[in-house]
């Protein structure tokens, strides 16, 4: 799995000193699973499904850029898409650069 962003893309939104390389290493090698299993324990009853986002500012979504139905019942039945927001991926990182920006600014 390949985690890396285009250059192009990281300079765009501001996120030049993201190193994609080793985030997707620890993804790969298991690094990033104990802290978010720990942190998901821990707040395991404000999580309402993956993917679910928490920011520091203490915003969050679900299921961001995406709104779905089910077909039959929830949990038997099946999600269908009805539309989704390519886009929404680019905002929640200006969103999560700003929050990380004033928590650390005091």
């Amino acid at each position: 799995m390949h985690f890396a962003a285009p250059r192009d893309r990281r300079h765009r939104a501001g996120l030049s000193h993201v190193d994609a390389t080793e985030i997707g290493a620890a993804l790969d090698d298991g690094r990033a699973r104990g802290p978010m299993m720990r942190d998901y324990r821990a707040h395991r009853e404000a999580v309402q499904g993956s993917p679910h986002l928490f920011f520091a500012d203490g915003y969050d979504v679900h299921n961001p850029g995406v709104q779905l139905r089910w077909e039959g019942e929830q949990g038997a039945g099946f999600p269908v898409v009805d539309s989704d927001d390519p886009l929404v991926f680019e905002r929640l990182l200006r969103h999560a650069a700003a929050a990380d920006r004033s928590t650390t600014a005091t």
